[in-house]
């Protein structure tokens, strides 16, 4: 198994090849402050600096390299490095797509018409090309369909859950 990574069972995915979910990351929201904690020698130095290998979840420096502090509340997201290594990693044909859960992209489908693509929900088409699409169909955004067979579970349930209603 490759540190840092989980697969699920009845998937092609294997951990030992790497493949899988960075679960270190799996289930913080993207907005959560621990995103946003890097190491620096400064304020500016963090944020000039900021990486995966200089991310400081806790918030504590003990986390930290050589005398470095962590600082909180910066311009980067370590989910957008995981996103970008991943994408890095990723190329070939046959590999998983690498583009966010919540990328307009996931909702371009192909079809004779907007209608026709928006009803169907069949071929994705994530360029946005009409090339990508079987007998001269056209490739249409903004449908309500959204392509998620790429995606991959988080390690452990997500509980949803919504703002209590006061009256």
């Amino acid at each position: 198994e490759t540190e840092g990574h989980i697969c699920f069972g009845g998937t092609s995915c294997d951990s030992k090849l790497g493949h899988g979910n960075k679960f270190k990351y799996a289930n913080v929201p993207y907005d959560d402050i621990s995103n946003t904690r890097f190491c620096g020698s400064g304020w500016n130095d963090a944020i000039e600096n900021c990486s995966i290998e200089t991310h400081c979840p806790s918030g504590f420096s003990e986390e930290c390299p050589g005398g470095m502090s962590c600082y909180g509340g910066l311009s980067c997201n370590v989910k957008d490095m995981m996103e970008e290594l991943e994408a890095s990693e990723g190329g070939g044909e046959n590999s998983a797509n690498k583009i966010g859960k919540h990328d307009e992209r996931r909702s371009q489908f192909c079809g004779i018409s907007w209608g026709d693509a928006n009803s169907k929900c069949g071929q994705w088409c994530p360029s946005g090309e009409d090339t990508d699409c079987p007998g001269g169909m056209g490739c249409f955004g903004n449908t309500e369909c959204y392509y998620s067979e790429d995606l991959v579970p988080t390690q452990t349930p997500v509980r949803v859950t919504e703002a209590p209603v006061t009256r």
